[in-house]
């Protein structure tokens, strides 16, 4: 009897380099290009992209993977995955720049990754902490800030100690990567990355 071809997907497999490291990737970083696919999820057969890809777990915007609603869907839902990236549609460098520090780490290290709605969101729940970055963002020397923009684009634990990650694009004036710098220092004892 031939074998029929599965056309929907109802799990993803997990393991080193799998499916669900794929989606994990691309849920805490917002893109992955094909090359990097390739290279670090090498247990993601084509067939299998493909159909991640006709299920709405991925979305290809050229050699460029972003993430689909199902995969949103099912990050939230079968990884435990409360926060993604939210991409805006038109930084494909920065978000490409940020997968690729993502893929520097190793995969223990990517367990700890958080994105930038999970690292606001882990300030504003403690009260000490939510007053500390209310004085920060009220601090006079930001009274002509075009733009308050603290938050840094992820934190992971790398040897038990939490980094700042912030990809800074040509678009960053001086007083952007300013607040960011402050962050890092109020909240992660200056330990941050910049990413240009």
């Amino acid at each position: 009897m031939a074998r029929i071809a599965r056309t929907t997907i109802t799990h993803l497999k997990d393991g080193v380099g799998s499916e669900r490291d794929l989606l994990r990737c691309v849920t805490n970083t917002g893109a992955i290009c094909k090359e990097d696919i390739k290279t670090y999820f090498p247990n993601v057969s084509e067939r299998r992209l493909d159909l991640m890809v006709r299920n709405s777990f991925l979305k290809k915007v050229g050699d460029v993977y972003r993430q689909g609603e199902a995969g949103l869907q099912y990050a939230k839902l079968k990884m435990g995955m409360e926060f993604h990236y939210k991409s805006k549609g038109t930084t494909i460098t920065h978000d490409l720049r940020l997968c690729r520090t993502y893929l520097t780490f190793n995969r223990d290290e990517w367990m700890t990754w958080k994105p930038e709605g999970r690292v606001s969101r882990d300030i504003f729940r403690d009260p000490e902490l939510r007053r500390r970055h209310n004085d920060m963002v009220n601090d006079k020397k930001w009274a002509n800030a075009r733009k308050l923009n603290f938050t840094v684009d992820a934190v992971v634990t790398v040897g038990g100690v939490e980094v700042c990650i912030e990809v800074v694009t040509d678009n960053y004036s001086k007083q952007d990567i300013a607040q960011k710098t402050e962050f890092a220092r109020e909240f992660y004892g200056g330990r941050m990355v910049m990413i240009r």
